[in-house]
């Protein structure tokens, strides 16, 4: 589900094999039978943000 916005701020670091996964689903029962499976969310990564992990 590659059909969300994603917004990189200014001065964002990014690390290698980040990931940024848009596709949500309900975890509740209930709103997953309302809902459906899966649906793209926007992405929003601020003004000097770093990603990764060490």
């Amino acid at each position: 589900m590659d059909d969300a916005a994603i917004t990189i701020g200014d001065d964002v670091r990014i690390g290698p094999r980040t990931q940024l996964l848009p596709a949500q689903h309900p975890v509740d029962d209930h709103a997953r039978r309302q809902e459906g499976w899966e649906r793209p969310l926007p992405i929003s990564i601020g003004d000097s943000t770093c990603l990764g992990g060490a």
